[in-house]
Protein backbone atom coordinates (compact mmCIF):
# COMPACT_ATOMS: atom_id res chain seq x y z
CA UNK A 1 0.00 0.00 0.00
CA UNK A 2 1.02 3.52 -0.03
CA UNK A 3 -0.36 6.56 0.36
CA UNK A 4 1.01 10.68 -0.12
CA UNK A 5 -0.57 12.62 2.82
CA UNK A 6 0.35 17.21 3.51
CA UNK A 7 0.37 17.18 6.94
CA UNK A 8 1.16 20.08 9.40
CA UNK A 9 -0.71 23.08 10.55
CA UNK A 10 1.27 25.72 9.06
CA UNK A 11 2.10 26.10 5.31
CA UNK A 12 6.18 26.35 6.39
CA UNK A 13 6.09 23.44 8.76
CA UNK A 14 3.99 20.97 6.45
CA UNK A 15 5.35 18.09 4.83
CA UNK A 16 4.45 15.46 2.10
CA UNK A 17 4.40 12.57 3.80
CA UNK A 18 4.11 8.61 1.98
CA UNK A 19 2.58 6.08 4.52
CA UNK A 20 3.66 2.57 2.98
CA UNK A 21 4.20 -0.79 3.58
CA UNK A 22 7.82 -2.18 3.97
CA UNK A 23 8.81 -5.91 3.39
CA UNK A 24 10.39 -7.89 6.18
CA UNK A 25 12.28 -9.41 3.46
CA UNK A 26 13.80 -5.38 3.14
CA UNK A 27 15.39 -5.69 6.98
CA UNK A 28 17.53 -8.53 5.68
CA UNK A 29 18.26 -7.08 2.08
CA UNK A 30 18.18 -3.29 3.22
CA UNK A 31 20.70 -2.83 6.27
CA UNK A 32 19.19 1.21 5.65
CA UNK A 33 15.64 -0.02 6.64
CA UNK A 34 16.30 -2.35 9.70
CA UNK A 35 18.19 0.55 10.59
CA UNK A 36 15.45 3.01 9.84
CA UNK A 37 12.88 1.08 12.12
CA UNK A 38 15.57 0.68 15.06
CA UNK A 39 16.30 4.48 14.93
CA UNK A 40 12.47 5.57 15.57
CA UNK A 41 11.89 2.97 17.82
CA UNK A 42 14.81 3.98 20.30
CA UNK A 43 12.55 5.42 22.59
CA UNK A 44 11.19 1.53 23.12
CA UNK A 45 15.15 0.49 23.06
CA UNK A 46 15.49 2.98 26.04
CA UNK A 47 12.80 1.76 28.34
CA UNK A 48 14.00 -1.78 27.66
CA UNK A 49 11.04 -2.62 26.05
CA UNK A 50 12.64 -4.34 22.62
CA UNK A 51 11.25 -8.56 22.75
CA UNK A 52 8.56 -7.81 20.12
CA UNK A 53 11.60 -6.73 18.14
CA UNK A 54 11.96 -10.53 17.61
CA UNK A 55 8.84 -11.08 15.77
CA UNK A 56 10.38 -8.82 12.80
CA UNK A 57 11.43 -12.11 11.25
CA UNK A 58 11.09 -12.68 6.91
CA UNK A 59 11.17 -16.11 7.98
CA UNK A 60 8.75 -16.05 10.72
CA UNK A 61 4.94 -18.20 11.07
CA UNK A 62 3.00 -15.27 12.09
CA UNK A 63 1.33 -12.77 10.03
CA UNK A 64 2.97 -9.50 10.66
CA UNK A 65 3.30 -6.08 8.73
CA UNK A 66 4.75 -2.59 9.12
CA UNK A 67 4.17 0.26 7.59
CA UNK A 68 6.43 3.56 7.86
CA UNK A 69 5.96 7.35 7.11
CA UNK A 70 8.78 8.48 5.11
CA UNK A 71 9.17 12.30 3.73
CA UNK A 72 8.06 12.54 0.16
CA UNK A 73 11.28 12.11 -2.10
CA UNK A 74 13.22 10.81 0.71
CA UNK A 75 13.07 6.57 0.21
CA UNK A 76 16.13 5.91 2.18
CA UNK A 77 15.67 8.61 4.59
CA UNK A 78 14.94 7.98 8.21
CA UNK A 79 11.23 7.12 9.40
CA UNK A 80 8.78 9.66 10.73
CA UNK A 81 6.49 7.11 11.71
CA UNK A 82 5.77 3.23 11.68
CA UNK A 83 3.01 1.07 12.81
CA UNK A 84 2.80 -2.55 13.24
CA UNK A 85 0.38 -5.17 12.55
CA UNK A 86 0.32 -8.84 13.84
CA UNK A 87 -2.54 -11.58 13.31
CA UNK A 88 -3.90 -13.82 15.52
CA UNK A 89 -6.97 -16.32 15.36
CA UNK A 90 -8.86 -14.52 18.25
CA UNK A 91 -8.16 -10.97 20.16
CA UNK A 92 -5.08 -11.52 22.27
CA UNK A 93 -4.91 -10.36 26.04
CA UNK A 94 -1.54 -11.16 26.76
CA UNK A 95 0.71 -8.85 24.77
CA UNK A 96 3.49 -11.73 25.86
CA UNK A 97 1.40 -14.62 24.27
CA UNK A 98 2.80 -13.57 21.11
CA UNK A 99 6.50 -13.83 21.99
CA UNK A 100 5.52 -17.20 24.07
CA UNK A 101 3.51 -18.48 20.35
CA UNK A 102 0.21 -18.78 22.92
CA UNK A 103 -2.23 -17.08 20.82
CA UNK A 104 -3.21 -19.58 17.83
CA UNK A 105 -0.86 -18.17 15.44
CA UNK A 106 -0.73 -19.03 12.27
CA UNK A 107 1.31 -19.61 9.07
CA UNK A 108 -0.81 -17.96 6.56
CA UNK A 109 0.86 -15.11 5.45
CA UNK A 110 -2.21 -13.08 4.51
CA UNK A 111 -5.21 -14.83 6.39
CA UNK A 112 -8.84 -14.06 6.56
CA UNK A 113 -10.96 -13.38 9.34
CA UNK A 114 -9.16 -13.17 12.85
CA UNK A 115 -7.56 -10.24 14.92
CA UNK A 116 -5.04 -7.88 13.66
CA UNK A 117 -3.18 -6.20 16.38
CA UNK A 118 -1.66 -3.00 16.33
CA UNK A 119 1.63 -3.22 18.78
CA UNK A 120 3.53 -0.31 17.60
CA UNK A 121 2.11 3.42 16.57
CA UNK A 122 5.37 5.41 17.29
CA UNK A 123 6.05 8.89 15.68
CA UNK A 124 9.51 10.82 15.83
CA UNK A 125 9.85 13.73 17.21
CA UNK A 126 10.75 15.66 14.12
CA UNK A 127 6.88 15.21 12.92
CA UNK A 128 5.35 15.78 16.90
CA UNK A 129 1.72 17.62 16.12
CA UNK A 130 1.10 16.79 12.80
CA UNK A 131 -1.51 13.81 13.69
CA UNK A 132 0.69 11.74 11.93
CA UNK A 133 -0.04 8.93 14.80
CA UNK A 134 -3.44 8.82 13.89
CA UNK A 135 -3.12 9.00 10.19
CA UNK A 136 -0.99 6.19 10.43
CA UNK A 137 -3.30 4.13 12.83
CA UNK A 138 -6.15 4.79 9.49
CA UNK A 139 -3.75 3.14 7.10
CA UNK A 140 -3.29 0.46 9.08
CA UNK A 141 -6.90 -0.20 9.39
CA UNK A 142 -7.74 0.56 5.39
CA UNK A 143 -4.46 -2.20 5.05
CA UNK A 144 -6.49 -4.86 7.13
CA UNK A 145 -9.28 -4.26 5.43
CA UNK A 146 -7.85 -5.04 2.39
CA UNK A 147 -6.52 -8.17 3.59
CA UNK A 148 -9.43 -8.94 5.36
CA UNK A 149 -12.96 -7.46 5.31
CA UNK A 150 -13.92 -9.98 8.31
CA UNK A 151 -10.80 -9.39 10.35
CA UNK A 152 -11.17 -7.53 13.22
CA UNK A 153 -8.19 -4.85 14.34
CA UNK A 154 -7.22 -3.75 18.41
CA UNK A 155 -5.17 -2.41 19.64
CA UNK A 156 -2.34 -3.39 22.35
CA UNK A 157 -1.24 -0.37 23.65
CA UNK A 158 0.82 0.19 26.53
CA UNK A 159 -0.51 2.21 29.60
CA UNK A 160 2.17 4.60 29.79
CA UNK A 161 2.30 7.09 32.29
CA UNK A 162 -0.85 5.20 34.46
CA UNK A 163 1.32 4.22 37.41
CA UNK A 164 2.72 7.73 38.34
CA UNK A 165 -1.24 9.41 37.43
CA UNK A 166 -2.71 6.49 39.63
CA UNK A 167 -0.39 7.97 42.41
CA UNK A 168 -1.56 11.23 41.93
CA UNK A 169 -5.01 10.45 42.40
CA UNK A 170 -4.42 8.83 45.34
CA UNK A 171 -2.47 11.56 47.10
CA UNK A 172 -5.51 14.07 45.86
CA UNK A 173 -7.98 11.17 47.58
CA UNK A 174 -5.63 11.29 51.10
CA UNK A 175 -5.06 14.83 50.90
CA UNK A 176 -7.96 17.10 49.33
CA UNK A 177 -11.72 17.58 51.39
CA UNK A 178 -13.31 16.46 47.97
CA UNK A 179 -11.11 13.26 48.09
CA UNK A 180 -11.62 12.77 51.96
CA UNK A 181 -15.39 11.21 51.35
CA UNK A 182 -14.24 8.74 48.73
CA UNK A 183 -11.31 7.42 51.10
CA UNK A 184 -13.56 4.27 52.19
CA UNK A 185 -13.04 3.18 48.83
CA UNK A 186 -9.73 1.99 49.88
CA UNK A 187 -8.41 2.61 46.33
CA UNK A 188 -6.11 0.33 44.94
CA UNK A 189 -4.31 0.54 41.33
CA UNK A 190 -6.64 -1.68 39.77
CA UNK A 191 -9.97 -0.14 41.39
CA UNK A 192 -8.65 3.41 40.41
CA UNK A 193 -8.32 3.23 36.70
CA UNK A 194 -12.11 3.37 35.89
CA UNK A 195 -11.74 6.63 37.42
CA UNK A 196 -8.42 7.40 35.42
CA UNK A 197 -10.26 6.68 32.36
CA UNK A 198 -13.51 8.52 33.18
CA UNK A 199 -13.27 10.99 36.26
CA UNK A 200 -9.59 12.36 35.71
CA UNK A 201 -9.21 14.85 32.61
CA UNK A 202 -7.09 18.15 31.59
CA UNK A 203 -8.61 21.48 31.55
CA UNK A 204 -10.15 21.06 27.81
CA UNK A 205 -11.90 17.57 29.28
CA UNK A 206 -9.93 15.35 27.47
CA UNK A 207 -7.90 12.07 29.11
CA UNK A 208 -4.66 12.77 31.09
CA UNK A 209 -3.13 9.71 29.28
CA UNK A 210 -1.81 10.43 25.69
CA UNK A 211 -2.57 6.43 24.52
CA UNK A 212 -6.20 7.41 25.38
CA UNK A 213 -6.32 10.46 23.76
CA UNK A 214 -4.53 9.11 20.44
CA UNK A 215 -6.86 6.21 20.13
CA UNK A 216 -10.19 7.45 21.41
CA UNK A 217 -9.59 10.53 19.00
CA UNK A 218 -8.84 8.12 16.34
CA UNK A 219 -12.23 6.67 16.75
CA UNK A 220 -11.20 3.60 18.50
CA UNK A 221 -13.35 2.45 22.06
CA UNK A 222 -11.70 1.01 24.96
CA UNK A 223 -12.04 -2.94 24.79
CA UNK A 224 -10.35 -3.85 27.57
CA UNK A 225 -8.11 -2.86 30.13
CA UNK A 226 -5.17 -6.01 30.54
CA UNK A 227 -3.57 -6.42 33.65
CA UNK A 228 0.13 -8.27 34.05
CA UNK A 229 -0.33 -8.36 30.81
CA UNK A 230 3.28 -7.63 29.78
CA UNK A 231 6.56 -8.17 31.43
CA UNK A 232 8.67 -5.63 29.89
CA UNK A 233 6.54 -2.27 29.94
CA UNK A 234 7.38 -0.84 33.39
CA UNK A 235 6.28 2.49 32.40
CA UNK A 236 2.45 1.10 32.38
CA UNK A 237 2.80 -1.18 35.08
CA UNK A 238 2.85 -3.91 33.16
CA UNK A 239 -0.99 -2.90 31.74
CA UNK A 240 -2.18 -3.06 28.12
CA UNK A 241 -5.04 -1.07 26.71
CA UNK A 242 -6.95 -3.11 24.17
CA UNK A 243 -8.57 -0.30 22.05
CA UNK A 244 -11.54 -2.00 19.35
CA UNK A 245 -11.34 -0.10 16.07
CA UNK A 246 -13.86 -0.64 13.28
CA UNK A 247 -12.81 -0.99 9.44
CA UNK A 248 -15.55 0.82 8.90
CA UNK A 249 -14.58 4.59 8.31
CA UNK A 250 -17.91 6.03 8.83
CA UNK A 251 -18.25 4.03 12.40
CA UNK A 252 -15.15 5.28 13.34
CA UNK A 253 -15.72 9.31 12.53
CA UNK A 254 -19.10 8.71 14.32
CA UNK A 255 -16.89 7.31 17.24
CA UNK A 256 -14.75 10.13 17.02
CA UNK A 257 -17.89 12.47 17.46
CA UNK A 258 -19.20 10.81 20.48
CA UNK A 259 -15.59 11.52 22.34
CA UNK A 260 -15.31 14.72 21.78
CA UNK A 261 -18.92 15.95 23.06
CA UNK A 262 -17.69 13.80 25.72
CA UNK A 263 -14.62 15.65 26.32
CA UNK A 264 -16.57 18.95 25.65
CA UNK A 265 -18.69 18.11 28.37
CA UNK A 266 -16.26 17.47 31.11
CA UNK A 267 -14.72 20.61 30.08
CA UNK A 268 -17.83 22.58 30.31
CA UNK A 269 -18.22 20.80 34.07
CA UNK A 270 -15.11 22.28 34.72
CA UNK A 271 -15.94 25.73 33.40
CA UNK A 272 -19.00 25.21 35.75
CA UNK A 273 -16.96 24.48 38.73
CA UNK A 274 -18.62 21.24 38.79
CA UNK A 275 -14.81 19.50 39.36
CA UNK A 276 -11.91 19.65 41.66
CA UNK A 277 -8.32 20.28 40.84
CA UNK A 278 -5.51 17.45 41.28
CA UNK A 279 -2.66 18.61 42.39
CA UNK A 280 -1.28 22.33 41.51
CA UNK A 281 0.87 21.95 38.67
CA UNK A 282 -0.30 19.56 35.96
CA UNK A 283 -3.65 21.14 34.94
CA UNK A 284 -5.97 17.75 35.84
CA UNK A 285 -8.99 17.60 36.92
CA UNK A 286 -11.79 15.02 38.55
CA UNK A 287 -14.97 15.31 37.35
CA UNK A 288 -17.80 13.08 38.10
CA UNK A 289 -20.87 11.67 36.13
CA UNK A 290 -19.62 10.96 32.62
CA UNK A 291 -18.87 6.85 32.74
CA UNK A 292 -19.98 5.90 28.97
CA UNK A 293 -19.55 2.42 27.87
CA UNK A 294 -18.96 4.20 24.35
CA UNK A 295 -16.25 5.27 25.45
CA UNK A 296 -15.16 1.92 27.76
CA UNK A 297 -16.73 -1.08 26.17
CA UNK A 298 -16.11 -3.33 29.35
CA UNK A 299 -17.86 -0.67 31.82
CA UNK A 300 -21.06 -1.52 30.20
CA UNK A 301 -20.19 -5.66 31.89
CA UNK A 302 -19.51 -4.26 35.80
CA UNK A 303 -21.98 -4.12 38.06
CA UNK A 304 -21.38 -0.93 39.42
CA UNK A 305 -18.90 2.07 38.87
CA UNK A 306 -17.44 1.61 42.12
CA UNK A 307 -16.37 -1.79 41.63
CA UNK A 308 -14.60 -3.63 39.41
CA UNK A 309 -16.36 -7.46 40.50
CA UNK A 310 -16.35 -8.95 37.00
CA UNK A 311 -13.83 -7.31 35.74
CA UNK A 312 -11.45 -9.76 33.65
CA UNK A 313 -8.32 -9.28 34.86
CA UNK A 314 -5.59 -12.02 33.00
Amino acid sequence: MTELLRLGHREDVSKEIRICEVPLQDFDKDETSYQAFLEIHRSWAVAGVTRWFSLLRADGDWPIFVLAAKEEGRPNGPWLGSIVGVWSSRPIDRFDDLLEMRSGLMGAARPKGGAWHLIAATVSPKAQGMDLGRRLVGAALDWIKQLSSDARAFTLSPADGLPGLVEQIQVFWEGSAAGASMSAMEPGFVSMVPYVIHSVCRGDGMPALPILRLHLGAGASLDRVLFHSRADEIRGGGVNFRFAYSLDASVRLARKEHYLRWCEARAQAIRDGDAHRIGNKDGLWWVVGFQDPMIWRELASLRSYDSLEGLRIV
